[in-house]
Formats: C-alpha cells, sequence, structure tokens
C-alpha cells in the first residue's frame, strides 16, 4: 500500500512514510507498505513524506493506493498518472473529501474512526480488486 498527494504541482507526487499516521492507520487494518516506499524511507528516515518527480511514479506502485487529489479531474489531467499501474487495475482509492483527508491525517479518537467508516468501503473493493 503506498499512501500520496496529487494535489501538488504538475511534476511532483508527496509519499507519505510508514512514520506518518496516514500510512500507520492503514497497516494497523492490515495493509503492508509497498516496498518502493520502504525503499524511499530509508534516504528520508527524518521526514513523513518524500517528493517524487511524477515520472517515477511507479516506483511506488502498490496491489492499492490512497491518493490525495484536488477533485475527480486531477489524475486525468496528467498522463503521467497513468504509470501508477493501481489506476488501471481499479485498485487506487483517490480522496478529494477534505474532511476525510483531514480526518485520516489527524488521527484521534473521534476522526480516525469517522474517517475511517467513510474510507473502509472504498479500501475494501480497492482490496478485492487487488485479490487481497
Amino acid at each position: 500500500m503506498s499512501v500520496v498527494n496529487f494535489d501538488t504541482d504538475a511534476a511532483t507526487v508527496n509519499v507519505y512514510m510508514p512514520s506518518d499516521p496516514r500510512v500507520q492507520v492503514l497497516t494497523e487494518l492490515g495493509f503492508t507498505v509497498a516496498p518502493g516506499v520502504s525503499k524511499l524511507a530509508e534516504s528520508n528516515a527524518d521526514k513523513f513524506f518524500a517528493d517524487i518527480s511524477v515520472e517515477n511514479i511507479a516506483d511506488i506502485d502498490a496491489d492499492v493506493v490512497v491518493a490525495f487529489v484536488a477533485d475527480d479531474t486531477t489524475v486525468a489531467a496528467n498522463p503521467a498518472y497513468a504509470n501508477l499501474g493501481a489506476l488501471g487495475r481499479d485498485t487506487a482509492v483517490t480522496l478529494s473529501d477534505t474532511q476525510v483527508i483531514a480526518g485520516l491525517s489527524q488521527t484521534s479518537v473521534l476522526a480516525t474512526p469517522w474517517a475511517l467508516e467513510r474510507l473502509t468501503p472504498r479500501l475494501s473493493a480497492a482490496a478485492n480488486n487487488a485479490g487481497a
């Protein structure tokens, strides 16, 4: 699993590291961090995210990818995102609802369950599409 932010300028993608709460919540649900993210974390141990060039997006592909996007057109607007296999396999969960993103990002006893209630059906569908 990878957690990324596409809501940046067109040339970079933010990749959240295993130490970030967004990733930790999902690993607690049973997802495992993608090898490409783990490798990226080795050289970014002191950061909660790392920027990668959009041309290198395939390096962090995973069975399931959670992607924060500005809106539903974000992914279609940049053809380089097509290099992320999860999009083609229908195993990417794109999130544009800022409340759900905030609930996943700012973990608390109230926010996390609320966000997961809205996110779990989509994560389950992506995992099923991935054959997990």
